[in-house]
């Protein structure tokens, strides 16, 4: 009963989903937003876009919002170019995107097994268990035994079918009959055997496992090598073939005749140019360069030629690799980037508090001590990067085509993203406006607490690094344990 519920429910949401492709699998807005992509994803987007808007019409939580604005401003500092509402909504609905085709998917692979479960159930007629085949193993069954008073889960192990006494008799009967042509191989018959045997270990369709024995092992092995380069007559072989199923054991046994080994003409000529290069190799041993023989007895004149060099197979593998693991890394480097200029502006901000402090005690003021701060690194661009100078140098372009200099601190500050830099913008603007005479106390007490928070990440940065070394240390231990253990191992073993 179950299982149907399940189907129809299955059936019923694929359906749904089907009419939902169909009312809003083309939309205009949200084709705009999706831009190029792939075409097989654009539906499920267009859906998960009208759901997004739906319930944007809702009031949302102070959370939610919080949390758009945040990932809207990390857009904002990543990709300044981009509209960052657009971006956004694009982000949220891809992920939703993917949150139906995994439900989709999900939903599919419930409904097949369901159809499987219907058509196929475990207790037939509500009367009794399908055993298996022999060879297809036991069969678990998870069962509920219901009494008059309770219901109880319940694991049976169901055995597969064993065959009967007679049965067995049967296919030991017909395994008689057909080992003599299955063991053949290349031969033509038991009587004519040039090439290696065939013994079987199981015959299809039978339950029985074969084990062999020779009478002659220097002829015939167990595994059915033959040997037959040194003999010079027929040779009689008798292989015991011993078959067994549970407790049942039988044996039968078969005569084969060795022939002394007929080379083709190809085997002959490997032979006769294996022999000129021994030949070679015992006449020139004391010289620095082999000569490989032109000619050999029976045959023309013969070629030498180097055997294709295959290794650019693994370096194209090599590189198929290396370009899936660039593709990877490469869609983490945006993330990547954000934290690492995040790292270095928190790092630098005690740096730009001190010059802060400095300048001003010179009687500087701000304007003409951003300036000079941007001149400053200007002279020493190209050694690197420094994300706090190059925010600095945007705020003095502002300051230049006119933007107001209480505008561009806030600005500066916004576009850092981090807390200190919004207080110290805070700090800069209400000195401005109110004239405040303790800006350099503030500032020095800045100083202190930047320094402190300073030291602070420079401990985890620096525990962070030394979490990262222990991987490549462990790694390192490994291949010495290994190089202990592999000769103790070996001379034990000896």
């Amino acid at each position: 009963m179950v299982n149907q519920v399940v189907l129809i429910t299955g059936i019923l949401l694929v359906v749904l989903f089907a009419v939902a492709v169909f009312v809003w699998g083309h939309d205009a807005k949200a084709s705009d937003i999706y831009g190029e992509g792939s075409s097989f994803l654009f539906p499920f987007f267009s859906i998960a876009f009208q759901l997004q808007d739906k319930r944007n019409r809702f009031r949302k939580s102070s959370l939610l919002i919080e949390r758009e604005q945040q990932l809207m401003r990390q857009i904002k500092l990543i990709m300044p170019r981009e509209s960052a509402q657009k971006q956004v909504i694009r982000l949220q609905c891809m992920r939703s995107t993917w949150v139906l085709v995994c439900f989709l998917l999900g939903i599919c692979f419930c409904v097949l097994l369901s159809i499987s479960a219907v058509l196929q159930p475990l207790i037939r007629e509500n009367a009794y268990i399908q055993r298996t085949e022999y060879g297809q193993g036991d069969r678990e069954a998870n069962l509920i035994v219901s009494t008059k008073d309770r219901k109880q889960k319940y694991q049976l192990i169901v055995k597969e079918r064993a065959y009967s006494e007679q049965e067995v008799t049967d296919f030991f009967n017909q395994a008689t009959a057909l080992l003599p042509t299955l063991i053949l191989g290349q031969n033509s018959s038991p009587e004519l055997i040039s090439y290696p045997l065939q013994l079987v270990k199981e015959i299809e369709g039978m339950p029985f496992r074969i084990s062999w024995e020779s009478s002659n092992y220097d002829v015939v092995g167990s595994d059915g090598t033959v040997r037959n380069d040194d003999l010079s007559e027929d040779v009689v072989v008798t292989l015991t073939a011993g078959l067994s199923y549970l407790e049942y054991r039988f044996y039968t046994t078969l005569n084969v005749v060795v022939k002394p080994r007929v080379y083709t003409a190809e085997e002959l000529e490997m032979i006769e140019i294996e022999k000129a290069l021994a030949a070679q190799q015992e006449a020139s041993s004391d010289r620095h360069a082999l000569y490989l023989p032109k000619q050999v007895v029976g045959m023309d004149q013969i070629h030498w030629e180097e055997e294709p060099y295959m290794d650019w197979v693994w370096v194209l593998m090599l590189t198929g690799l290396a370009a899936i693991a660039i593709y990877v890394t490469k869609g983490t480097e945006i993330e990547k980037q954000r934290k690492e200029r995040e790292v270095q502006l928190a790092m630098d901000y005690c740096e730009l508090i001190n010059k802060l402090t400095l300048y001003m005690n010179a009687g500087m003021t701000l304007r003409n001590i951003f300036f000079k701060l941007m001149t400053e690194y200007e002279k020493h661009s190209g050694i690197r990067k420094q994300y706090l100078y190059e925010e600095i140098t945007m705020t003095c372009h502002e300051m230049q085509t006119g933007v107001s200099e209480a505008d561009a601190y806030e600005n500066f500050g916004k576009r850092c993203g981090l807390r200190q830099y919004v207080r110290l913008t805070a700090l800069l603007n209400q000195n401005m406006k109110k004239g405040s005479n303790n800006l350099l106390v503030s500032l020095q007490q800045e100083s202190r607490d930047a320094f402190e928070t300073r030291k602070n990440m420079a401990r985890r940065l620096g525990e962070e690094a030394g979490t990262k070394v222990l991987g490549p240390m462990m790694l390192m231990l490994g291949v010495v344990l290994v190089m202990i253990m592999i000769p103790a191992y070996l001379s034990f073993g000896m």
